[in-house]
């Protein structure tokens, strides 16, 4: 039988307790605050992290992972016979962090179809729910068709529906980034209710 591994990155918000209980591997995204940088949930918490945003005079950026740290995670879990990934990620239209996770997949040369990307079109626990979804349904035996079906079921039928207490930080953020497309994330947390939509 298929041993299946569950990949996401660390905008899924998955607590590390409940990805140690469903084995599930993370790899984190890069914050940026100025000249500091930190790994997102790993040297830099999210309760640590909010405080920060409101104390510093510079906006934060974040950076994808680069293939070649999805590479060495893939690497290291096909070393286990018998094994495939499902690797979910933050939506492709926020980041290019699933197109990271994709081109490390492509350079698998001995082990091509082993690794399945999934782009969760989606953000923060909306991937989460996903990938714990997975991960529990890796653990209960169920092949990587089967899971990879539920997750695409699960994605086209899931919102986010968010509240923001202040735009401050969007202005900071439309005032950091000279381009129209900065407008954008205004204009849609300017709403009363926002929402994401997980379906493509």
């Amino acid at each position: 039988m298929k041993h299946i591994r569950i990949v996401t990155d660390s905008t899924a918000d998955i607590p590390l307790a409940l990805r140690q209980e469903l084995h599930i591997e993370m790899v984190p995204l890069k914050i940026h605050f100025g000249d500091e940088d930190y790994l997102d949930t790993v040297t830099l918490q999210s309760e640590e992290f909010y405080p920060k945003l409101q104390a510093s005079t510079h906006f934060p950026r974040t950076s994808q992972p680069s293939p070649a740290e999805f590479l060495s995670l893939y690497e290291k879990l096909l070393e286990e016979p018998d094994t495939e990934i499902i690797s979910i990620h933050l939506a492709s239209t926020l980041s290019g962090t699933y197109q990271s996770a994709l081109l490390a997949s492509n350079m698998l040369e001995d082990s091509a179809g082993k690794v399945h990307v999934v782009d969760s079109c989606s953000a923060s626990y909306g991937i989460g729910a996903l990938v714990v979804a997975a991960a529990k349904a890796a653990s209960e035996g169920q092949s990587a068709d089967q899971i990879l079906h539920l997750v695409q079921t699960l994605r086209e039928n899931f919102y986010i529906y968010f509240l923001v207490d202040t735009l401050e930080f969007c202005k900071k953020a439309e005032e950091s980034v000279k381009h129209p497309r900065s407008l954008v994330p205004c204009l849609i947390l300017s709403r009363f209710f926002p929402w994401i939509g997980m379906a493509k």
